[in-house]
């Protein structure tokens, strides 16, 4: 289960000597998530089936970029802006991640191209009116 799950990242972590480069936060209030991605340097999505996926949205509105496959339903939303979608396996995946992280003007690009991409496409009212012209034309109004 989740805790058995949790408790071997940790340990892997500590073989791999990160405990200082890695904190395990538990649970966390929604009201803090945007904090928290603030002050992160870099998002990583390592899934490769995952759907659309709000945390995207929420690394890149809090100028956060996001390193992930280019795979799943996120896609459509980096190649946008914001992010770097990874071709590839692990090591490809990693030195995308290393990339990001050591070029301090690719990570500020990519994060302000990533609050625009939300601001232009992934407000509420963005979101809200696309959905009513969708079934507007579904209804053929």
């Amino acid at each position: 289960g989740y805790p058995d799950r949790v408790e071997a990242l940790k340990r892997k972590s500590g073989e791999l000597g990160l405990e200082k480069n890695v904190l395990f936060t538990g649970r966390v209030d929604r009201s803090r998530i945007p904090d928290i991605f603030h002050d992160l340097d870099l998002s990583v999505s390592t899934h490769r089936n995952e759907g659309f996926g709000i945390v995207h949205i929420e690394s890149l509105a809090s100028l956060t970029p996001v390193v992930a496959y280019n795979a799943g339903g996120y896609v459509e939303m980096l190649k946008q802006g914001g992010g770097v979608l990874v071709d590839g396996g692990t090591e490809s995946f990693a030195e995308a991640v290393v990339n990001v992280l050591r070029d301090d003007g690719l990570r500020r690009g990519l994060a302000e191209d990533g609050r625009r991409v939300v601001e232009r496409r992934y407000t509420l009212e963005r979101m809200g009116a696309d959905h009513r012209e969708y079934y507007r034309r579904l209804a053929g109004a």
